[in-house]
């Protein structure tokens, strides 16, 4: 599976960014790294979410090739993420 983000469309976690550990037909399963980490992933039906399609190079850049994605890499990529729309929005 490739990396991918998702943005909670609903829920108390709403407009929070997470990291899609992994899918299945009904549901996506996310960590951020902090609350929601690899060992207990935030179960999310696929109609409440929205998967993120663009991700800048430096996120790309810190999983290395199909490698277990760890908790601390979750969240030094959405904290990348983050900065990176934060410098969008400014431009």
């Amino acid at each position: 599976m490739s990396l991918k983000f998702a943005k909670s469309l609903q829920g108390h976690d709403k407009n929070k960014i997470y990291v899609v550990l992994k899918e299945d037909e009904n549901f996506v399963y996310l960590i951020n790294g902090k609350e929601k980490t690899t060992d207990k992933p935030k179960k999310k039906k696929l109609k409440h979410i929205q998967i993120i399609k663009y991700l800048p190079q430096e996120v790309i850049e810190i999983v290395s090739d199909e490698s277990v994605l760890s908790d601390e890499e979750a969240s030094k990529m959405i904290q990348i993420y983050l900065r990176s729309i934060q410098c969008q929005k400014q431009m």
